[in-house]
């Protein structure tokens, strides 16, 4: 139902983020180093 929705959107939410979030800390590694 409702609540099994919110789940499936919100795992998608973080397949997105997950890649951007690797690559703002990769890029904020390069820049320490």
């Amino acid at each position: 139902g409702r609540q099994g929705s919110i789940r499936h959107r919100h795992g998608r939410r973080s397949a997105v983020a997950a890649p951007l979030l690797r690559w703002f800390a990769n890029s904020t590694i390069a820049a320490l180093k």
